[in-house]
């Protein structure tokens, strides 16, 4: 007859051996995957700042401003005329703009007017040296109010950070590139 502490002792002795066992197949050793990084892609991807001409706004069809760059690299306003910009507010725009990046895509087949883009709604036109025409068209907030939905040229909208754009959005007002004006 066998007792219960024997019985027990045969138990604990199993437990061990599947433990053993365990141990020796590495069942409890974690993984140890290396982590791959991945690049965010930018909305401005594949045009560099340098290839740049010129930035259009338009709103409602009409040209609210222009901003050239001239042979030597500096940008002026060109529509309307007559103002005098400020360098490092124009190149905290263009700063502003390279720092888009999509956080999502959305689907192609997707209406842009419910997006709030529309063929009257705010464009941005920017020229290369090459001619190439990059065409931004910004629409609304996002239904969680975290983003804003835009679309380069005819490729699906995609999202952008809230932040990101309407920092975007207050310099490409004029008032907001102007040189400051000295006081007499």
């Amino acid at each position: 007859m066998i007792r219960k502490s024997t019985f027990l002792l045969l138990i604990v002795f199993l437990l061990l051996i599947g433990l053993a066992f365990a141990l020796q197949q590495g069942w409890f050793e974690k993984s140890m995957i290396e982590p791959t990084p991945t690049t965010q892609p930018f909305l401005m991807d594949g045009t560099p700042e340098e290839n740049l001409v010129s930035l259009q706004v338009t709103e409602n069809n009409l040209v609210t401003l222009e901003l050239t760059k001239q042979s030597d690299g500096i940008w002026i306003i060109t529509q309307p005329e007559g103002f005098q910009g400020n360098s490092g507010k124009i190149a905290q725009l263009f700063s502003s703009l390279y720092g888009l990046s999509p956080t999502s895509v959305v689907s192609a087949n997707t209406p842009l007017e419910p997006l709030g883009i529309s063929p009257d709604s705010m464009k941005i036109n920017i020229t290369t040296i090459s001619g190439e025409n990059i065409v931004l068209k910004p629409g609304g907030l996002t239904p969680t109010g975290s983003g804003y939905f835009i679309q380069v040229n005819s490729n699906p909208a995609v999202v952008i950070s809230k932040y990101g754009y309407e920092g975007l959005a207050s310099l490409l007002q004029l008032e907001s590139i102007l040189s400051a004006t000295p006081t007499p």
